[in-house]
């Protein structure tokens, strides 16, 4: 790893000198040198992934040529490949494998000279200088000695014919009339990694159009390979350059590719220095007010705001336990309870049926357990959590996940045994023995946006029958009636009830104790009260990434689809999705008296037909109360019905990324699609948004200050016939960093 020299006050820019070191400097003059620094040290990581620190020092300077000669060879480093690809040359194919900690090119085995090349050829147009220079990544396999291979270079006419008359020998082939320029390289010279040279500034026969390569292997043995280099001219991918990087550095990069590949360069790790020095300079910096407990990095890459190692983040909230050791799996079709579950991830051949038999295993191992749910599989409320007995709960930390192609649906509802016919007094309606039903939505009539519509709830039997044709139910006793305005039977497979229960609830009210969380690829419907429902009571952690949440009950006042209460923590969530709430999507309290914090993250959250005429101030993201903290980074938050889209009140603070946010002509009277103020004297609720676009049509407000609510933007788009509105002492205003 180069040594960080620190130059002046402030480190807010880097380059490597001749010596090997990354000098840190001060101002914004050298942010082409620090980019190209950082895309030097990857390429050089990549290409000494198993050499020592003194090979490691030696290809950092080597390497640092590279960019200035651009390589013509297509994915020289196997960039844009994946572990398992086959690429056909010739009649054979190289299969794309990792080896000593880097992907190579495989050869087949059992190729006892034989010469494999690509189908591809290359047009000498790439070359202006008439010349050449190819290097490669040898590799041998682990106890496989690489046998002798050749290197060898063709060249064709317009015709297509082979072109005679090499006038360099490439160390084999020396007579000149073999009509190729040829490499040898025996074993000795590749049975531990080497970078061999094949061609420096070799000219081509006159009269050939296109070159292609070709390889050779004379043993009956494998070999791997990577690090294609084919560049005009001189300098081979390895070659040392003339001057030093520094001197060229400043004028020699393209500024911006060199920063798109910022994530890049943080996923594989390489120059952790240089790249967290990269990251400190383009980081938003939050506001005092929030007092952000975590190290948290917010950042514009490519247009997009993101944060640094979200996913990584999100799994760290549960013990580290809870990732070791093989997880419980269920599968509802092909499971047994009577198992353990207990195999390799992905392995289902010895789940259980029941993910709330999966608990209970998890909780007798007296620590951390993740459960694996199999993927396109509909879980009934047999099936799934039953979160209403409390020793269904977990009592350690957990994390459960969905694994497959599309999440797997996990529901309070029940297989109904609906009739073929209808009802006897009721002729319009079909009729179940199903009590508790809290909610009934129809599968056969999704929105534009995957949403199912509720059907509507009457008084009794007789207000239904004779309502025409309608999409409806009546709760009549013990007793469930139920009609489709499209006239068709009604049936599990269109129709789905769902019962007054809890879905998801961890709470140490009902379990006796806190745990941390994490939920992944899942999705939850109906529900109370909420879909998911996380009451911690105190000193707790929760992340969902991927998650679907949907249809919370609509009885009594809390219908949230992702209620938070009471958490003294981070609350995080990645790409999860909210449709179908009848009051709001995400719902965090800290109730009074409590003064502890919560921490929340809220990752490109996106929600959908969030509220209800029936209830009032319906939000899409809302903070309540006491002290919390939170940051949404990229928010699709489409219009609410009546109420405001973010609405945050009490001694709460935010702070919103891009996105778009978004009320229309269903909101509340007198809503906006942000709104800040206060429920108790003293209080000051702020938000802040950050390159926002905020959408309003002409009957609301963009921006709602309350009194108590101050609302701070910057380099926010305001879209529609709207304005802002104060109330009190609320305030609108602008802020810079």
């Amino acid at each position: 790893m180069a040594e960080v020299v620190e130059n002046g006050s402030q480190s807010v820019s880097a380059v490597m000198n001749g010596e090997g070191q990354l000098v840190v400097y001060q101002g914004e003059s050298e942010t082409n040198a620090l980019l190209y620094a950082a895309e030097a040290k990857r390429l050089a990581g990549l290409a000494s992934a198993f050499s020592d620190e003194a090979a490691t020092a030696r290809d950092n300077a080597e390497a640092a040529s590279a960019d200035y000669n651009a390589n013509i060879y297509p994915d020289p480093t196997l960039e844009y490949r994946s572990e398992g690809d086959q690429i056909t040359w010739s009649s054979s194919y190289l299969e794309v494998v990792t080896d000593q900690g880097a992907l190579r090119y495989q050869t087949p085995a059992s190729l006892s000279a034989i010469s494999i090349s690509p189908i591809d050829r290359f047009s000498v147009a790439n070359f202006p200088s008439g010349k050449f220079s190819h290097s490669i990544m040898i590799a041998s396999k682990p106890a496989t000695a690489v046998g002798a291979i050749r290197w060898r270079w063709i060249g064709y006419d317009a015709e297509g014919a082979i072109v005679t008359g090499w006038t360099t020998d490439g160390n084999d082939d020396t007579s000149m009339s073999r009509p190729r320029y040829s490499r040898y390289i025996p074993e000795a010279e590749i049975t531990e990694p080497t970078v061999v040279v094949v061609a420096e500034d070799v000219p081509w026969p006159e009269g050939v159009v296109e070159i292609r390569p070709e390889l050779r292997i004379e043993t009956d043995a494998q070999m791997t390979f990577s690090h294609m280099a084919l560049r005009n001219g001189p300098n081979p991918y390895y070659k040392a350059p003339a001057v030093s990087p520094r001197a060229v550095a400043a004028n020699s990069v393209d500024v911006q590719s060199a920063l798109a590949r910022l994530d890049e360069y943080d996923a594989l790790g390489i120059n952790a220095e240089l790249i967290d020095l990269l990251y400190s300079n383009i980081a938003f910096d939050l506001p005092t007010a929030l007092a952000w407990a975590y190290e948290t990095q917010v950042y514009k890459l490519n247009g997009e705001w993101k944060v640094r190692g979200e996913d990584a983040l999100a799994r760290s909230v549960v013990d580290p336990s809870v990732w070791s050791g093989q997880g419980i799996h269920v599968d509802i079709v092909d499971g047994n309870d009577a198992r353990s579950g207990y195999a390799e991830e992905g392995d289902f051949s010895n789940a259980k049926r029941k993910i709330s038999e999966a608990f209970k295993a998890g909780n007798l191992t007296g620590s951390g357990f993740r459960v694996y749910v199999k993927s396109g599989q509909t879980l009934t409320r047999a099936f799934g959590f039953l979160h209403d007995t409390a020793a269904n709960q977990p009592t350690q930390d957990f994390a459960i996940i969905g694994l497959g192609e599309s999440r797997p649906v996990i529901g309070t509802h029940d297989d109904l045994s609906w009739p073929a016919t209808t009802d006897a007094t009721y002729t319009n309606c079909y009729k179940v023995a199903r009590s508790s039903v809290a909610r009934v939505i129809n599968l056969t009539d999704a929105d534009s946006d995957g949403v199912f519509p509720d059907l509507t709830k009457y008084a009794d039997a007789d207000a239904l029958d004779t309502a025409g044709a309608v999409d409806g139910f009546a709760q009549v006793g013990s007793d469930l009636y139920a009609r489709r305005a499209d006239g068709a039977p009604v049936t599990n497979a269109n129709t789905r009830v769902f019962l007054a229960v809890k879905n998801f609830e961890s709470s140490i009210d009902n379990s006796g104790a806190t745990v941390n969380g994490y939920l992944e690829d899942l999705e939850l419907q109906g529900g109370l009260p909420g879909t998911l429902h996380f009451n911690a009571g105190g000193v707790a952690n929760l992340a969902t990434s991927r998650t679907k949440l949907g249809y919370p009950a609509m009885i009594g006042s809390e219908k949230s689809t992702r209620r938070i209460r009471n958490l003294a923590g981070l609350n995080i969530s990645i790409d999860d999705e909210h449709v179908g709430s009848l009051q709001d999507a995400e719902n965090d309290h800290v109730d009074p008296p409590a003064t502890h914090q919560m921490y929340t993250l809220a990752i490109r959250p996106k929600t959908r037909k969030i509220g209800s005429a029936g209830s009032t101030s319906n939000n899409a993201f809302t903070l309540h109360d006491k002290t919390i903290s939170a940051i949404v980074v990229g928010p699709d938050f489409g219009p609410v019905i009546n109420g405001s889209t973010l609405r945050n009140v009490g001694n709460t603070k935010c702070i919103v990324f891009g996105g778009r946010i978004e009320i229309d002509a269903n909101g509340e009277a007198g809503g906006a699609a942000v709104r800040a103020g206060r429920d108790e004297a003293g209080e000051i609720c702020e938000i802040y948004l950050v390159g926002v676009t905020v959408v309003a049509d002409a009957s609301h407000y963009w921006m709602r200050a309350d009194d108590g609510g101050r609302i701070y933007h910057m380099d926010c788009i305001f879209e529609g016939a709207s304005s802002n509105y104060t109330t009190g002492d609320g305030v609108i205003d602008q802020f810079t960093q």
